[in-house]
């Protein structure tokens, strides 16, 4: 989730490479440095002084990638897209150590993945943690395919896989990233 955007316009002279080398360490102490651009020659305006930029990403705290790793089951609340009430799903939920996914297996028919992507958020309930979070629909097919590696691993084999030459399945289309909301 794009939690905001940062660029560090350097003053030119000797005070340069100082000030690019404090944006870049507070930006990659903070876990927020996703580029940056060396290039010592001058554009002119502010693009020539331009020379550091850092996005503020939310990445998964590590109490609810763990509690994803442990939780065999978890609680998924969503509002309804219609309703405006709150509707609670049991689900199942896997990570690869840095993202958390969840699927429907009866894809896009279920009312769950419908308010979610409506309403754009949700709650998720690990064990005591209850954690806001924002949907990513999977669209890329290999990494549909990784999650449903994750669930096999963690669920067995009634989690089914497609073949790279084969369509996704129903679960592979509709598989969503969680990203928990900075706390």
């Amino acid at each position: 989730m794009l939690a905001g955007f940062y660029a560090c316009a350097q003053p030119r002279g000797p005070r340069s490479d100082y000030s690019r080398e404090r944006a870049r360490s507070q930006a990659e102490g903070s876990g927020r440095l996703l580029g940056c651009d060396d290039r010592r020659e001058r554009t002119g305006g502010i693009g020539g002084r331009l020379r550091t930029i850092a996005l503020s990403v939310s990445t998964p705290r590590r109490d609810v990638i763990d509690a994803a790793a442990h939780e065999r089951e978890v609680r998924l609340t969503t509002i309804g897209r219609k309703t405006g009430r709150p509707t609670d799903v049991t689900i199942w939920v896997v990570t690869d150590g840095k993202h958390m996914y969840i699927r429907s297996g009866q894809g896009m028919v279920r009312q769950w993945p419908q308010n979610l992507v409506a309403r754009g958020e949700g709650v998720l309930h690990l064990g005591d943690l209850e954690v806001k979070v924002t949907p990513r629909r999977v669209t890329d097919p290999a990494e549909a395919r990784a999650s449903s590696a994750l669930y096999t691993k963690k669920y067995g084999q009634s989690v089914k896989a497609s073949k790279p030459d084969e369509p996704l399945t129903v679960g592979e289309q509709t598989t969503f990233e969680l990203i928990p909301a900075p706390r």
